[in-house]
């Protein structure tokens, strides 16, 4: 049984090999039109690829200048320097100070509403 698996093998290679040569003869006249083709869809796929990758870079900047606006005034004009001494360089605690100046007057207008009697 291996060896009828084996011979198998051998003659599907043999005609793998007659079918690439046969190829290979008939084909010659049409290489340099198949080449061209190939040249064309290639370059067709990679000017779509760069489309999408311009298109990303555009989204990353925009999203990059919306999360940069949420940081407040004084902190983005703020040389590095001065934002690595005063807050060591972590923005979680700069949007965290300015949520609670943010909102704090209004949870405790809101407090004081609701201890009126």
């Amino acid at each position: 049984m291996a060896e009828n698996v084996a011979q198998k093998r051998r003659a599907d290679v043999m005609e793998n090999k007659e079918n690439v040569e046969n190829m290979q003869i008939s084909s010659k006249g049409r290489l340099p039109a198949v080449l061209a083709e190939f040249d064309i869809e290639v370059e067709t796929r990679c000017e779509a690829l760069r489309g999408q990758a311009r298109e990303l870079e555009a989204s990353f900047r925009n999203q990059l200048i919306l999360e940069t606006l949420k940081i407040p005034r004084d902190i983005r004009t703020m040389p590095m320097k001065t934002f690595a001494e005063q807050y060591g360089g972590d923005l979680t605690a700069i949007v965290e100070e300015a949520l609670r100046k943010r909102y704090e007057p209004m949870a405790t207008a809101a407090s004081t509403r609701t201890q009126l009697p």
